[in-house]
């Protein structure tokens, strides 16, 4: 409410001044007047003179705003010098200055504007109180009434819960996380080792699973486990937590940065919490984050059971009426935890991922791809879709391969195998399968004899099994297992057996009527 000044200094408000008009009509006389709104005679009769110079009506004084009756009397708010026009502020100019640098104060700004105007200027308080008047529209706060089942508002505690672990020397620091219904306030809250992103994820399953279905949308503060680029308008949400929500079908929708107003639910859950949870656990002593959560049920369930000041019922009571039957079901399977890293295709189509080589289709060489990694399982991205799945290893260095993934050329070569190989040489004959044994147990792995192997038991096509089994039975003897040695063994028996045939085929072909050599070489004699 405006407030003048009579001459005596007394301050006197627009309500007085309107009950002074009000009383005058009615028939008081001045002194009856100044004696009911506790003023001085000349006041009254001054405000009253005021009134008959500017031709207003009764009517006309109902109807106008103090501000208006204000300017209709000519009645002026300076605080200066009687007589003195005081320089004007621009309190927009002043709060624009404020808002954008948190070093600017309202002691600055007052001595630059008394610099500009330094003889019709106001005095400093009169200068703080006006631009609170002006400030004060705009901190109006938007009250919003919340559909059940629609959103549960996150955040963590800021205050920690001292533990002592056993192993360790210093206590360490639980962190308290607090979700919190937007319609029927209910509250869950949970210790967590720390902030990071498995704890945070984690402490989101149990809190679903604590309200017995999944709200629409969550609303998280800007923490990095939530969100890894903060933005007003397009936040960066963090994988994980992205790929949590895609299991549960919900949303999420981050507050704005240095904007506590879009989480007041979570910052109420917070506050009450700290009260309520917090301050009831400062004496006690614990030795594991789980001693913490066993308390904390407890007083969680009291917390939930408390009536509401304002209104009827509790917490419980407002979640079991009204939000539980809202919320969406819970999905068959636990969220199981993933983590996510890009990574590259090498030549040898294989992507490398906490020390191990997981295979990819070798059409995929070079490119781009997303792993998307969880405790059990290895899933390899491109663009979006599942294109290879392996069984995750925590032995390092090993590659892990499907044959599927090879080029036809590759599949070709790697189809064998020691064991296959080895069923082949003891089809050929046990001396061949000894020889073939003996081959893979000289190599500390059995895989680098393949080719070798390969190499022998493929003689099995240009020579006899009978002449392969003999020529292994003699490298076996001698201790050889070159692939060239057992070739020449095979190579002279053959052309051994071959000269022994053509011997025995001339033999058989002489008889008395074959005239032979002697035959056709004339006698001495005659030659002399």
């Amino acid at each position: 409410m405006h407030r003048k000044s009579n001459r005596q200094g007394k301050a006197i408000t627009m309500r007085k001044i309107r009950e002074i008009y009000r009383l005058n009509r009615l028939g008081f006389n001045n002194k009856e007047i100044a004696r009911s709104v506790r003023c001085a005679s000349a006041t009254v009769r001054k405000f009253l003179n005021l009134f008959e110079e500017s031709g207003l009506s009764m009517s006309n004084l109902e109807s106008l705003s103090d501000t208006e009756l204000q300017s209709a009397l000519g009645i002026k708010t300076s605080r200066g010098p009687a007589g003195k026009q005081m320089a004007s502020v621009d309190f927009s100019h002043v709060h624009w200055e404020l808002s954008r640098s948190k070093a600017m104060t309202l002691q600055l700004l007052w001595e630059e504007y008394t610099q500009e105007n330094p003889d019709n200027h106001y005095g400093y308080s009169w200068f703080c109180e006006h631009y609170k008047e002006f400030k004060r529209p705009l901190n109006a706060t938007l009250r919003k009434n919340y559909k059940a089942g629609e959103f549960l508002f996150v955040d963590f505690s800021g205050l920690t819960i001292p533990y002592y672990d056993r192993q360790a020397s210093c206590p360490k620091n639980a962190e308290l996380f607090v979700a919190v219904l937007g319609c029927s306030n209910f509250t869950f809250a949970r210790a967590t080792e720390s902030q990071r992103l498995l704890d945070f994820i984690d402490v989101h399953k149990e809190a679903f699973e604590y309200f017995g279905g999944v709200p629409q949308v969550i609303v998280p503060d800007n923490l990095k486990s939530a969100t890894t680029k903060a933005c007003i308008y397009d936040p960066d949400i963090n994988t994980t937590y992205w790929d949590m929500a895609r299991h549960y079908e919900v949303a999420i929708c981050p507050a704005r940065p240095y904007k506590p107003k879009d989480k007041a639910k979570a910052e109420a859950g917070v506050q009450l919490a700290q009260r309520w949870i917090l301050a009831k656990l400062r004496n006690f002593k614990f030795f594991s984050v789980h001693e913490i959560n066993e308390k904390i049920e407890d007083l969680l369930e009291q917390l939930n059971d408390r009536p509401f000041k304002k209104m009827k019922g509790s917490r419980r009571e407002l979640f079991e009426g009204v939000e539980r039957e809202a919320l969406g079901s819970l999905p068959d399977q636990r969220y199981e935890t993933a983590s996510f890293k890009h990574a590259t295709v090498n030549v040898d189509y294989h992507i490398r991922f906490d020390d191990n080589f997981y295979s990819v289709h070798y059409k995929l060489i070079s490119q781009k791809v997303t792993i998307r990694a969880t405790k059990h399982t290895i899933e390899i991205l491109h663009n979006n879709q599942r294109v290879a799945s392996h069984r995750r290893r925590y032995t390092k260095y090993i590659h892990y391969t499907h044959d599927e993934h090879r080029p036809p050329k590759h599949q070709a070569v790697t189809k064998w195998n020691p064991t296959r190989l080895r069923r082949w040489a003891l089809g050929i004959g046990m001396a061949t399968y000894k020889l073939i044994d003996s081959i893979f147990d000289s190599f500390k792995n059995e895989d680098h004899g393949i080719q070798r192997v390969l190499g022998i038991l493929s003689l099995s096509s240009k020579f006899s099994n009978d002449a392969l089994e003999a020529a292994c039975k003699e490298a076996n003897e001698t201790g050889s297992k070159r692939l060239k040695y057992i070739r020449k063994i095979i190579e002279q028996k053959s052309e051994a057996e071959s000269s022994k045939e053509s011997s025995q085929k001339r033999t058989a072909n002489s008889h008395e009527n074959v005239r032979g050599p002697q035959y056709y070489k004339p006698e001495q004699s005659e030659v002399n």
